[in-house]
């Protein structure tokens, strides 16, 4: 009579347990729990579940935030030094060929100096000078003579002989003369003239080299001064390098350098 009792208690248990609302009321009524109590567990269940799970995500969240600023300053970092190393190296090669046309200009006016100071009288004489200066040195924009006011006294008060080449590369020479030439006014030019040692001027924007040539050009000046026969002080002997050069080669390398950098960087990634 025990044992069909205990196998008809283990019937009612497994079709309390297959259906969700008999279970429950099964449980409550089997376990001796009040429907209250039951609730309270299911309850406190539920909201460590949900608070399990919130503090899972916000864990996963923070870790997937961590790698990815790792990742970040590490590229970040990377880059900046490898794009600081480039253009470190453009800056460094035109910076070179900077410093070989100023070593240019220098060389070829002191080289010439001495034939110059020969003929200062004689600025007929002059002028093939500086035409050869300007064949030789294409660096060179122009070479001019510029003489001390007054120094003919059978010329005007200014006198400026120059040979400087155009667009295309030919030579022009020119011997102007007036009462009064802008030069004479010009910064380089009462410094030459008062401390009578060659140096390189301010850059400066020049226009109409050329006649009827309205366009400004970017420049720099070495004069050296010039002294006679007789040891006076005759002229500045100018020879100017134009600095345009600077500003195109540099972008055309930047630009050269930045499209290196994207084809690389398109390759790694």
């Amino acid at each position: 009579m025990a044992a069909a009792e205990t196998v008809e208690a283990a019937e009612t248990v497994v079709a309390a347990v297959a259906d969700n609302k008999k279970s429950r009321d099964f449980i409550i009524f089997f376990g001796g729990l009040d429907k209250y109590d039951y609730l309270c567990a299911v309850n406190r269940f539920r909201s460590l579940s949900k608070s399990l799970t919130y503090r899972i995500m916000v864990v996963v969240l923070v870790m997937m935030v961590v790698i990815t600023g790792i990742v970040y300053f590490s590229v970040r970092k990377y880059m900046v030094a490898e794009a600081e190393e480039r253009y470190e190296g453009v800056l460094q090669r035109d910076h070179e060929e900077f410093r070989r046309r100023l070593s240019d200009v220098m060389v070829a006016a002191k080289n010439n100096l001495h034939e110059v100071e020969r003929d200062v009288d004689h600025p007929e004489k002059v002028i093939g000078c500086l035409e050869r200066i300007l064949q030789v040195n294409p660096t060179i924009m122009t070479c001019a003579l510029v003489y001390v006011p007054d120094y003919f006294p059978d010329r005007h008060r200014c006198v400026e002989i120059y040979s400087t080449r155009d667009a295309a590369g030919k030579v022009h020479s020119f011997d102007d003369e007036g009462d009064t030439i802008d030069y004479v006014d010009r910064k380089w030019f009462k410094e030459g003239i008062g401390k009578d040692t060659a140096q390189w001027s301010e850059v400066y924007f020049e226009s109409e080299i050329l006649p009827g040539d309205s366009s400004r050009c970017l420049l720099t000046t070495y004069y050296i001064p010039v002294r006679n026969q007789q040891g006076r002080l005759a002229a500045l002997f100018c020879s100017d390098l134009p600095l345009e050069f600077l500003r195109y080669e540099i972008m055309d390398d930047l630009r050269e350098t930045v499209k290196e950098y994207e084809s690389g960087s398109s390759h790694h990634s």
